[in-house]
């Protein structure tokens, strides 16, 4: 199910559809507020460290993340028997509207999943884990994948496998839509060790 571990120094943040500053979904979902460190989003990694992890970073109205976030849904849903795999969604604030609520409202894709949200409200993970895969500062829509077993300590470790979807970036990692549920379902397998 789409949650928020408590986690020691993250603020977890929840909004009701009472808001009426702008209209609304029916129910949110809750997302940690990472601040100036990556401590939450370290230690998500780590509790789920006996499963394969994937982190995507995404903007919570950008419809292109919205779309992407639809992929991991269905890779989810598709993944075989006995997979256990863990979702960490680092949301960036690219646009005016993307905050701590419409983090909340974008969770609401990954209900019934095994997803948390983080909001990277000053992009210091979005940072650490763009930094040497794409020449710029944060991406969104990017992907990283971990095996079983991989731990986060100092820094966070190699991924097996990552990915974006910005088309004016490494052709070799992009992956479509399509592609990139295709190798998140190979991802979430269950494999012997």
């Amino acid at each position: 199910m789409a949650s928020c571990a408590s986690v020691p120094g993250d603020s977890v943040v929840h909004h009701s559809s009472a808001d009426a500053s702008r209209p609304r979904t029916a129910r949110t979902e809750p997302v940690h507020v990472l601040g100036p460190s990556v401590e939450g989003l370290k230690a998500a990694f780590n509790e789920a460290k006996g499963r394969p992890r994937l982190i995507a970073l995404l903007s919570p109205s950008c419809p292109r993340c919205q779309a992407s976030s639809d992929s991991i849904v269905t890779a989810l849903a598709g993944a075989p028997e006995g997979a256990d795999p863990a979702v960490l969604v680092v949301w960036l604030e690219v646009f005016a509207r993307d905050d701590a609520q419409t983090c909340s409202d974008a969770m609401i894709r990954f209900a019934g999943t095994p997803t948390q949200g983080f909001l990277d409200d000053q992009r210091i993970a979005g940072r650490l884990l763009t930094r040497g895969r794409l020449p710029i500062g944060v991406a969104r829509h990017l992907f990283l994948w971990y095996e079983p077993g991989v731990e986060w300590n100092d820094r966070p470790p190699e991924p097996a496998g990552w990915g974006h979807q910005l088309r004016r970036h490494d052709p070799t990692a992009f992956y479509s839509h399509e592609e990139l549920e295709q190798q998140l379902t190979r991802v979430f397998a269950p494999t012997t060790r």
